[in-house]
């Protein structure tokens, strides 16, 4: 390209130095050298602030193509300055943007890509601890992060985001000069200063593990032409940033569950199907701990030995052994707020939510393993009568998305949440009244075979419970009552798999 010598003679005509005109516009001398030699153009921040500051138009200072270089190949320069000026944020986990494909979220992806393409102002995702709201995001950018002409800026939040820190970064790459970001100690100054560099840029604005709605709001700035989203586990901060289009992010199904595992264990997965099936319906379809499953069993194969993959299949039947496994980053994996001191796990992801909760809260959760896991529910009544809960309780975990509401007071925990739980349960008085309380619901409601196949999986749990701690006269009386029940679903030859040892105490 035909280098600037408008430019350079501005610069030299004032006695600068091109590391004189960078700080005076809050760049490098290295962009300054490009611009200078014709290998870039300056993107219209830096051609706005150069204008500005010679007192001179772009095209008085070399900045536009001249009509020859339009009709020679206009394009392919236009082209190669777009490229030099797509700003891609370095925070952006870049390693996971060239891995494979996403598995199972073709939908959710179609989903916001649409939302995205038309502009819309504020979008959100939500869900579980390691349920792949960050991978899909990740994929998104893969996709349709070029369509923003402008680049896209990236930052992950977590708990206590270091927030002025955060948005300095964001100023730095947008062109604000150290000088200019010295000055701005308050984070509202800073994002209205970053709004006003944006102006009418095109970008994508992704602001990743949202805690706070305020810290969201915070990261808020880009202009009309700018698209915002939020990744969180909360519910009700996604509906605040994006109201009723905020779109929720459930487990894997089986079949995609699957798919996931065979990018890692294709043998495996194959010569093992049944013990393969098993572990997905262990961790409920969770990606996050699909995937520490698979690289774990990736490992144990390397030297192809039987005796060793099966040893690791039935490690992983345990709870602790699933809830333990842990996988190590690079810089590059990590969000910008976790410590590289703290290896990546199912526990820790579920952790981080469990330590935000008030005491009795936490000590609730932790009851509320006394119920079957999802797909099973459990009613309103039943939690509060078993547990001890309060409905402001109950409330509460649905807020922080530990605890899951499947319709009208009905609710439902997540298999890994559930198997967390189960591990820090210490209130033993809740296996009686588990008991108790299905004992009383089946007298009440014996010839309401709907409301009873509704409960079936709670009352085998309580049957399970009464048979372990002696209860006899209780099973006893509960399994005579239920007999009708079992014989009018014709369901009775399967109570002697689903009672098992449960029938021998009879």
């Amino acid at each position: 390209m035909k280098s600037n010598g408008q430019l350079r003679y501005e610069r030299e005509l004032r006695g600068w130095s091109q590391n004189d005109l960078a700080e005076q516009i809050g760049t490098t001398a290295l962009s300054v050298s490009r611009w200078e030699s014709g290998i870039t153009v300056p993107k219209h921040y830096f051609r706005r602030k150069l204008c500005a500051l010679f007192d001179k138009s772009a095209e008085e200072l070399g900045l536009l193509p001249a009509d020859s270089e339009k009709s020679n190949g206009s394009q392919e320069a236009l082209s190669a300055a777009h490229a030099q000026s797509w700003l891609c944020d370095p925070a952006i986990p870049s390693s996971f943007l060239r891995e494979g494909v996403l598995v199972g979220r073709q939908v959710e992806l179609e989903y916001l890509k649409d939302r995205l393409l038309a502009h819309t102002d504020s979008t959100a995702i939500f869900g579980l601890p390691g349920v792949g709201k960050t991978a899909l995001t990740l994929a998104l950018i893969r996709d349709i992060g070029n369509y923003f002409r402008d680049g896209v800026l990236w930052v992950s939040l977590g708990r206590q985001p270091q927030r002025l820190r955060m948005l300095n970064r964001w100023g730095t790459l947008l062109g604000l000069s150290p000088s200019e970001i010295e000055k701005m100690a308050d984070p509202a100054i800073i994002a209205e200063s970053i709004r006003d560099v944006i102006g009418m840029r095109s970008m994508l604005l992704v602001i990743d593990d949202v805690w706070e709605i305020k810290d969201a709001l915070d990261f808020k700035v880009g202009g009309m032409q700018c698209v915002h989203l939020i990744t969180t586990r909360f519910p009700p901060i996604a509906l605040h940033f994006a109201g009723d289009k905020a779109l929720p992010i459930h487990e894997l199904h089986e079949h995609d569950s699957l798919k996931l595992l065979q990018q890692f264990i294709p043998s495996i997965a194959k010569s093992e199907f049944s013990k393969v099936r098993e572990l997905i319906h262990l961790v409920g379809g969770l990606p996050l701990a699909l995937t520490l499953i698979g690289k774990y069993l990736q490992v144990q194969a390397h030297n192809q030995q039987p005796r060793r993959i099966h040893l690791a299949l039935e490690q992983l039947r345990h709870v602790d052994a699933r809830l333990s496994l842990t996988e190590w980053q690079s810089p590059t994996q990590q969000c910008f707020h976790l410590s590289a001191d703290i290896p990546h796990s199912l526990r820790s992801a579920i952790e981080r939510s469990d330590q935000q909760l008030f005491s009795t809260d936490r000590e609730g959760l932790y009851a509320l393993s006394i119920f079957p896991a999802k797909p099973n529910s459990f009613s309103e009544a039943a939690a509060l009568a078993v547990c001890g809960l309060s409905e402001a309780t109950l409330d509460r975990l649905t807020d922080v998305g530990l605890l899951e509401s499947c319709g009208p007071g009905r609710y439902t925990l997540h298999q890994t949440i559930a198997d967390y739980a189960a591990m820090r349960r210490t209130n033993t008085s809740v296996e009686e009244k588990m008991v108790h309380f299905f004992l009383s619901f089946i007298e009440d409601y014996q010839l309401d075979n709907e409301l009873l196949e509704r409960e079936y999986a709670n009352i085998l749990r309580a049957f399970e419970i009464a048979s372990s701690k002696n209860m006899i006269a209780e099973l006893r009386h509960g399994i005579t009552l239920l007999e009708s029940f079992l014989e009018a679903r014709e369901l009775f030859t399967l109570s002697e798999k689903d009672f098992g040892r449960i029938l021998q105490n009879v």
